[in-house]
């Protein structure tokens, strides 16, 4: 399996329109199926890769 932790606490303030365009990248790879959230806390989200999509 395949995991990816995301901090969303971590973005500086110089960085808030990159932090911006992750969260739609971000929202956009969760809409699409591929990743899906298992896991969420104080600003951290813990995905992980559908294993029947990551098979394609």
């Amino acid at each position: 399996m395949d995991y990816v932790i995301v901090d969303l606490d971590n973005a500086s303030p110089e960085n808030k329109a990159f932090s911006d365009n992750f969260l739609d990248v971000l929202n956009q790879i969760q809409r699409t199926g591929e990743f899906r959230p298992i896991a969420q806390a104080d600003g951290v989200i813990l995905l992980v890769r559908e294993k029947n999509i990551a098979q394609r």
